[in-house]
């Protein structure tokens, strides 16, 4: 949700009392959802990131280069994201 204005104390800065409440973080998409659902931007890149590093299965708790990723692989890994989403 966007705010029109950022409402400001008497000493300009943000006041934050005057805040609407934060909103909400929709539910995730599970990946069974059906036909037509895109698959979890988290999912994809698991997926770029077996592709890359030939491993079986990532979580997203698992770290890039301690997997066995390095600058090269990294860079390729970009780009297939950004070719996957789209991007290029």
């Amino acid at each position: 949700m966007r705010i029109p204005m950022v409402p400001l104390n008497a000493s300009g800065k943000v006041d934050r009392t005057a805040l609407p409440p934060p909103a909400t973080a929709e539910p995730p998409v599970s990946s069974n959802a059906g036909p037509g659902c895109e698959p979890r931007f988290e999912e994809t890149v698991a997926g770029i990131w077996e592709e890359a590093l030939e491993l079986e299965h990532v979580s997203v708790d698992d770290d890039f280069f301690e997997i066995g990723g390095h600058s090269l692989k990294a860079v390729r890994v970009l780009s297939r994201i950004e070719h996957r989403l789209g991007k290029t």
